[in-house]
């Protein structure tokens, strides 16, 4: 979680109803969080940077909470919000909205893997529809059928999703859920 200091932590389980207590987890400060289990059961966190740069560590070993790899820069983008989900093939993948309102995604190269395939844009720039802005809050999950399904809501506008077109996949293209402002 992200502290009152906008400084990173943790608190993890060391028995049943017993915790660790609070532990600074990176160096740098942030803004927004999420996270998700690499397919070796090690966590990853990625995070928005009070510099709007998008960051991420990882646990060195599953159930490892002590130690954590150094933090990277994970794209070139800036970004507002970001979203963490594993693909059915292993891979880990974030989705984030980018200062420019445009959404970018960015996967593992494959399961466990600490290189990335690199930025690739989901909606938004030349030629297609800029989602609204500012992003006021951003989800990604798992449809049963193993395909990552987005949903966001920005300001002023109805709650939006997208989903990829089958599991791993490319994704099919932006839709309005209702016409219900959020």
């Amino acid at each position: 979680y992200v502290g009152t200091d906008n400084n990173l932590y943790h608190n993890y389980e060391t028995v049943p109803a017993g915790w660790s207590g609070e532990i600074h987890l990176a160096g740098a400060q942030a803004k927004q969080v999420a996270v998700a289990s690499n397919a070796d059961g090690r966590l990853e966190v990625f995070y928005v940077g009070t510099n709007n740069d998008l960051y991420h560590i990882a646990q060195t070993a599953a159930n490892d909470s002590l130690h954590w790899t150094a933090e990277q820069r994970l794209s070139s983008a800036s970004a507002n919000q970001v979203a963490a989900a594993r693909n059915q093939d292993g891979r880990l993948q974030v989705v984030y909205f980018g200062t420019n309102s445009d959404i970018y995604s960015n996967a593992q190269i494959g399961p466990n893997s600490p290189t990335w395939v690199g930025q690739t844009l989901v909606s938004g720039g030349i030629g297609a529809p800029a989602p609204p802005s500012p992003t006021q809050q951003i989800a990604l999950g798992v449809n049963q059928n193993g395909a990552l399904q987005l949903f966001y809501v920005a300001a002023s506008t109805a709650l939006h999703y997208n989903v990829q077109t089958g599991p791993n996949g490319t994704w099919a293209g932006e839709s309005r859920i209702e016409t219900q402002d959020y």
